[in-house]
């Protein structure tokens, strides 16, 4: 996949959603939410295994709050872990042994 997620002065709300191999020739290769009005609130989430040429490669915000989500970069926030969740095949399926 080659596409961003891009916020700017809203607040978003992302609840179970896999972002995976995404690339940026900016900042956030994953996610980028810019803007000083609203709040990126991410639950339950994968974000792995994107690039971006500038900055944090899988989230750039603001104002963020990540939780229970399987992040690369270790991401603080309550619940997450930076391990690799396993994909299997090309449609980010988890294998058995997915953390």
């Amino acid at each position: 996949m080659t596409t961003c997620n891009y916020c700017s002065n809203e607040s978003s709300l992302i609840i179970n959603c896999t972002i995976a191999n995404n690339n940026s020739e900016g900042q956030g290769g994953g996610i980028y939410h810019s803007g000083s009005s609203g709040n990126l609130n991410m639950r339950n989430c994968i974000i792995w295994g994107n690039e971006a040429e500038e900055g944090n490669s899988s989230i750039f915000s603001q104002n963020h709050n990540v939780t229970y989500s399987c992040v690369e970069d270790d991401w603080p926030g309550l619940g997450n872990i930076d391990l690799n969740p396993a994909f299997q095949g090309p449609d980010f399926h988890l294998s058995a042994g997915s953390p």
